[in-house]
């Protein structure tokens, strides 16, 4: 009865309802628990670019994620792309906390053929750039309107820095 009065303050007065939410319980979808009780009403992105001279960028694209504006939102059921799966959780903490996401973007810069299988897209197939960053953006889907118009299905805004330039070169 705890959860069925958590839910519906009035059930221990209404039996008939006490026992609905009971039986509906199981099935989850009357209570709020687990990592998704909460679901958030923005969607950041990080997106990671590399350079050779730190002023022009260029995007490595993660499988899945919604990273071209014109690209249509993937929906993989029931494989889960791992890599887009712990990015999206990167925006709910601080850089320095997410020492796997260290370690990976020194793996880019390094050119790391397994790491680099991982991706949908390395912009830089010859050698690895010489630095590297992480960049926070708000995405948001297109209207109607604008996806006829442009073709797009999500604009974003630059949010800032997600993580410093980092290089593995002294210059």
């Amino acid at each position: 009865c705890q959860i069925a009065c958590f839910i519906f303050p009035f059930a221990r007065r209404v039996r008939w309802l006490r026992r609905l939410v009971i039986l509906a319980e199981p099935f989850h979808i009357a209570i709020p628990h687990g990592i998704f009780a909460v679901m958030t009403i923005k969607r950041f992105e990080i997106v990671v670019e590399g350079s050779n001279d730190s002023i022009e960028w260029q995007e490595y694209y993660l499988s899945a994620k919604p990273q071209e504006l014109a690209w249509r939102p993937r929906r993989i059921a029931p494989y889960q792309p791992r890599l887009d799966w712990q990015a999206w959780f990167l925006p709910f903490r601080p850089f320095y906390q997410e020492l796997w996401f260290h370690r990976f973007l020194i793996r880019l810069l390094e050119g790391s053929k397994p790491v680099l299988g991982l991706l949908r897209h390395n912009p830089f197939p010859e050698k690895p750039p010489r630095f590297i960053r992480a960049i926070a953006y708000d995405y948001e889907f297109t209207t109607f309107e604008e996806k006829a118009k442009t073709g797009n299905w999500w604009r974003r805004r630059l949010v800032g820095p997600f993580s410093p330039v980092l290089t593995l070169r002294a210059d």
